[in-house]
């Protein structure tokens, strides 16, 4: 979030919007890399919790 504010603010004061463009394409791509780990390791946690029980 505060990584889109910087460049948000860089981009209102030069007036080339490329820099956001940019670094929501960063953003995106380390959310969306985050969301399928985090998955992934809550789908290895149920397995396991299923086998134990």
């Amino acid at each position: 979030m505060g990584q889109l504010l910087v460049f948000a603010v860089i981009s209102s004061m030069t007036a080339d919007w490329r820099y956001m463009m940019w670094s929501l394409i960063v953003a995106m791509t380390a959310g969306v890399s985050s969301i399928i780990n985090t998955w992934q390791a809550q789908k290895r946690a149920d397995k396991e919790m299923a086998r134990k029980s």
